[in-house]
Order: C-alpha cells, then structure tokens, then sequence
C-alpha cells in the first residue's frame, strides 16, 4: 500500500494452516510522518480466492514548531542598561505534545540577551495547537552592532529552531539637566554700593548664571567676576532699562565653571549704585562650551505681568531661564505655564524671588521658534526682563536620523479572518535631535489586512527607540501585502517596512453535498466519499463527526480522520446510505472542531425505493352461473410499478364464498 512501511506484522500461522483452523495476525502502526497514512494487509496462499487482504489506515502524529517573529531588533540601547522585553511566540503547530529540552542563546555576543518564558519544560509538554512566550531582553555590554540567536532545543523535526537577535549598543546619554540651587542678595536701603556680592558654594563642571539689577540710572555697565577670578559674559541681548533711569538689568553666565563660593557684581558708577542685586542659579548637565543658545529683552511700564520677546534657538535640547526685575517691590511672584520659580519665597538667600527679582526655568527637546513666556506679580510696577537658552549636554542640530528594522515582515500561512502572534519592527532615532511623529499607518494593495500597536507616542528621543507590533489578519486566500509607514520630521521620512503574508483557508468539506440514487427500503448504497481538508497552518482538533437531520438514521459514516488532522493534511469520510422508508429521505454530514468556522457540514440527500403492486380491474362480476358449474375465466392484471422488485408471499381468495372462485396464474 501507499505506506506499507509505517505497518509491521507478527504472526502465529506459519506457513500452512489446517483445515477448519485459525491463526493471529497482529499489526502494528509505526508512522514516519504525520497525516493519514494507509496500507494493506496481504496474505498470499494456495486458496481460490488468493490473496486475502485488509484494508490498514492510521493517523501519525508529531509536533511541529514555529517561533515568530522569525528576527528580532532591540535598536539602540545605552551600554550596561537593559531593554524592555521583546516577545517572541513558540507554538506547536504540530498534533502531538512538543517536548522543549531547552532554550538558550548562541552567538559570541550570546551574553548581552537574556530571556525569561513560560514555555514548559521537560518532562513537561507543549500540548497541540498550544504557544507559549519567550521575553527576550537586550544588555549590550559594549558599544556597536551586537547579535546573537535565541534557539530552542525540542523534539520536533528541524530542532533546534532559533531566532535572530541584533541591537546596536550606545554610549550613556548625558544626564538631563538639572537646577542644583539658586541664591540671591539685594539692598533696598537707599545705600550705595560699588560692588555687591551673593555667597554660593558651586561644583565644579557646572553652569552658573546670574541675573543682576542696580537702581541709580540707565547708563552703569556694570561686570561679574566670582571667587575663582572666572571672566562672566553678557547674554547677546545686552543691558535692560525699565526706565530712562533705570532701573538697569543684565544676565551674565559662566560654562564649566571651577568650583565657587561667591559672585560678586562690579558696578561702573561713581560713587556706586543703589538698590543692588544679583540672583545665581546654578546647573548641572548642561554643554561645557558654546553653551548659549539666544537671548532676547523685554519690559512693560505699570503692569502686573511681564512678558518676554520671542525667542529663537538653534539647539533642540536647551534650559531656557526667564528673569524679571520691578520698579517696586513685591510681595508676591507667579511662574508663567511650564516653567518654575525654585523655592519661591521673596527672600534673600536660597530663593528663586525677592522683593524686586525673580528667575523661572524650563527644560526643552525641541527647538524654539519665536517662543514666549510670562511671569505674574502683586503690585503694579515697570518692568524688565531678559529671557535667554542655555544648551544642555552635547549640543544638537535639531536634526533627527530615523530607521525601522527589519525592512521588512513576513508572516506564515494564516486562516482568513484569524490574527496572527505579532511580530515587532523597532523605530530607532540615532540622530541628535528628537524625532516627532505625525504617523504610523498601513498602506499598500492589502493595507487592510495588517494592524499595529506602538510605544512610540509622538516623539522619540535622540538616541533612543520604540517598537511597533504588527499582526496579520487576512480577509482572503492567497499572498497579501502591505507596507508599515511611519512618518515624521526625519529627512528621510517617511520610513517603511514592507509586509507579506498568506491567507490560507479554513477548514472544508468537499463535496458540500452527496445525492444518492433510489435505494431499495433496508438496503444499503455503496459508500460515498467526503473529504476534509485542513488547510491551517495549526492541526485541526475534531471533537465529533456525525450524521443530523430530519432522516439521520439512513446515513451511516466511518472515516480515517482520527481525532486530529495535521496542518495542510486531509482525511476522507465515507458514507452510506440505508433509508427506512420510500421517498425523499434528506440528512447532514456534520463535522464538529475547533475551527472557527466549526462546524462543517454536507449536506445528504437519497430516494427510499420499494415495489409499487396494483390490480386491473379492481373487481371481477360473473353473470348467471349454474350451480356446480365452472364459468369461463376473467382476467386480472398484478402489475408492479415501482422501481424494485415484488417480491409475492401468496396469491389467495378469501372472502364470504371463497371456495365458489379459483385462480390460476403465471405470476
């Protein structure tokens, strides 16, 4: 038979048998390979009727792997720091249980992955059409390309199976920005002063800005010097006057500062200066040269709010500081939305306000455009302010650099209308600047077919990445295919991965129906063949096969279908027909799985046959007949008009005087 090699025999009937006698032949099934397997039993002897032969079929059963998605990338990750898992889905698509012996990674740069799951190990099993997560992380311990596989050691065919790992390690990014304190001093005595200092104990590698004001005219240059004898600059946009006389305001600042524990504020005017003051924040993480980034000066006479100019910057990642000075003194200071005045107590010392002067900040991933912002106080007075950004870490372009990987997707055979395990493509940004999103969508001839989540938000990070999972949902048979398309402020945008797949059918019966041919009452038709046909990428697990309808029980089924078919295998289901009665006799083939579109169903017709008798003319009348005399003979016609044979018990006459007719016949 088709495959004989998958039966084995033993026997006791040696080679001669006795009359009258019997031997055992006991077969075993053994399959080389899953699906329906069929062969024959064959016996070859010296009878008339040689060989004797028994039909063998069998169902072989076998676990079969596969791990999606097929590769997987962790795009950029800072050295020494651990990715969020990645989701890599094992499942048995085979018919019996998948024994997994281990998982581990290969590769030489095997160590910078790690994985946790919840697969079952040996002796434990995968049961069939089951799947189980393996989360994969990513550690690079070195900077540049890292690759590795992570595989699996099981007992299915093709083992070990393994997916490819990549991710590129990158150096620590610069730690944000961050305000490690604030100090002022001011004197409204009237007094004069030439020079006027604030105590502030600094770090070295800091940023230190300052923000000084005098009262006395509108004319006085005044400089900033600090304990270490460091040079301060002036903010491009200069002195402010909120008057013809003053009061006069300016920003000066210092990168890379040595380490502090004053800054002093030398004024020009001979004789010095009235109401002095000078207010210094100090920063941490921002760039330790080419550190300013814009500066812009405002003022309002007689207001309560003072409003910058519009500032413009060049740097994506900046501090930007908003400083504001009043005629008069207040009692109270209100930061403009986003930004913060630090310990805001309107007093000399570690406050970010006193009575005249107050510093708000703001962190910034992006560039500037004409930006302005506000600050709010008490009393009605003239004001000055200076707004001016400040680069933090490694200066940046503004320039973002994006990629996706893979370029592209493939999934395996999917049943139309299911969705598949996702698989996951990584948006990474190696650029200096953030990457700002305005689009992840599906495009392409089968766009529809495809669906993605993401991570990603609306920006990524210089240097940073987020993932896009994608699953395949396809609404008919055959190759479908898309494209996964991000778009955004990249000058390469928009960024794609083109998508492929296959729809595979669900499971079917062919034909759909069966039509028997008129059969005789209690007999039964030669069998009829149903195939069905697993067309999945999953084996399809049966739970019945029966026969329902109006006239069930004149159909009978046998099959070799087992309790599984194996993905892509068909079994064959053979049925009989048997009615109980004449005419129309209907029925249905039912097949009950775990398909989606379970159950499958045939539908069962035939015609119940039997004779049809009649007699012509149904009456005989004989005219005057002297008693004890025989008449001449009147004729009857049986006919049998149905489509089967009469079968005749007797032909008698009965009756008040039976024994006054008689018959003969030819039936």
């Amino acid at each position: 038979g088709t495959n004989g090699g998958d039966f084995i025999q033993i026997n006791n009937c040696g080679s001669m048998l006795p009359a009258n006698s019997s031997c055992t032949i006991n077969v075993m099934f053994a399959p080389n390979a899953a699906g329906t397997r069929s062969g024959t039993l064959t016996v070859t002897d010296s009878a008339t009727n040689t060989p004797q032969t028994a039909s063998l079929s069998g169902t072989g059963t076998a676990p079969a792997v596969s791990l999606t998605p097929p590769a997987v990338s962790f795009g950029n990750q800072q050295v020494s720091t651990t990715s969020p898992a990645q989701a890599v889905t094992l499942s048995n698509t085979g018919s019996a249980p998948l024994t997994i012996t281990n998982i581990f990674f290969t590769g030489t740069i095997n160590a910078d992955f790690g994985q946790t799951s919840n697969c079952p190990m040996y002796p434990s099993t995968l049961g069939p059409s089951s799947s189980c997560t393996i989360n994969v992380t990513f550690t690079p311990a070195a900077t540049g390309s890292r690759s590795a596989s992570l595989t699996v050691a099981d007992n299915a065919s093709g083992s070990p199976q393994s997916v490819s790992l990549s991710g590129i390690g990158i150096n620590p990014l610069p730690p944000p920005p961050a305000l490690v304190q604030v100090q002022n001093n001011i004197d409204t005595s009237g007094a004069a002063f030439t020079s006027f200092s604030v105590n502030i104990a600094t770090s070295a590698g800091d940023l230190l800005v300052a923000f000084v004001r005098e009262s006395s005219n509108g004319t006085d240059n005044f400089t900033v010097r600090d304990s270490a004898g460091q040079t301060w600059t002036e903010t491009s946009s200069g002195y402010r006057n909120e008057g013809s006389t003053g009061p006069r305001t300016g920003m000066f600042y210092v990168a890379n500062s040595a380490a502090v524990t004053s800054v002093t504020v030398n004024y020009t005017t001979a004789g010095g200066v009235i109401k002095p003051g000078i207010m210094v924040m100090e920063i941490s993480g921002a760039a330790i040269s080419g550190v300013a980034d814009g500066s812009v000066n405002n003022g309002t006479a007689s207001v309560t709010t003072s409003t910058s100019g519009g500032l413009t910057t060049t740097n994506a990642n900046d501090i930007l500081i908003f400083a504001t000075d009043t005629a008069g003194n207040e009692s109270s200071w209100t930061a403009g939305a986003g930004y913060a005045i630090p310990n805001n107590k309107l007093m000399v010392g570690a406050s970010g306000s006193n009575v005249r002067m107050a510093m708000q900040y703001a962190v910034v991933t992006s560039t500037q455009i004409n930006a302005t912002t506000s600050m709010t106080y008490g009393s009605s007075n003239w004001n000055g302010n200076i707004f001016a950004a400040f680069k933090v870490g490694s200066s940046t372009s503004g320039s973002p650099v994006a990629s996706l990987s893979p370029t592209s997707l493939s999934f395996v055979n999917q049943t139309v209308q299911t969705t598949s395990a996702y698989q996951t493509a990584t948006l990474s940004n190696t650029g200096n600047a953030p990457l700002a999103i305005s689009g992840i969508a599906m495009t392409g001839a089968n766009s529809g077919d495809f669906a993605q989540t993401n991570n990603c938000g609306t920006t990524v990070a210089a240097g940073a990445n987020c993932t896009i999972n994608v699953t395949f949902t396809p609404t008919a048979t055959g190759t479908r295919s898309g494209t996964l398309t991000v778009t955004d402020n990249a000058t390469n945008s928009p960024q794609t991965a083109g998508l492929s797949g296959t729809g595979t059918a669900l499971p079917s019966l062919s034909p759909t129906s069966l039509t028997f041919s008129s059969q005789n009452v209690g007999t039964t038709s030669a069998a009829q063949a149903v195939t069905l046909t697993n067309s999945r990428s999953t084996a399809l697990t049966i739970t019945s096969i029966t026969i329902a309808g109006t006239n069930s029980g004149d159909f009978a089924q046998t099959n070799n279908c087992g309790t599984s078919v194996a993905a892509g295998a068909s079994c064959t289901i053979n049925v009989t027909f048997t009615p109980t009665a004449t005419g129309s006799r209907s029925g249905a083939l039912t097949v009950t799985d775990n398909a989606t579109n379970s159950p499958q169903t045939a539908g069962l017709s035939g015609t119940g046959a039997g004779p049809a008798a009649t007699l012509a003319p149904a009456s005989l009348t004989f005219s005057g007949q002297n008693v004890g005399t025989t008449s001449g003979a009147q004729a009857v016609t049986l006919s049998n008009s149905g489509p089967a044979t009469l079968s005749i018990s007797s032909i008698a006459i009965t009756g008040a005087s039976p024994g006054d007719f008689d018959q003969t016949n030819n039936c």
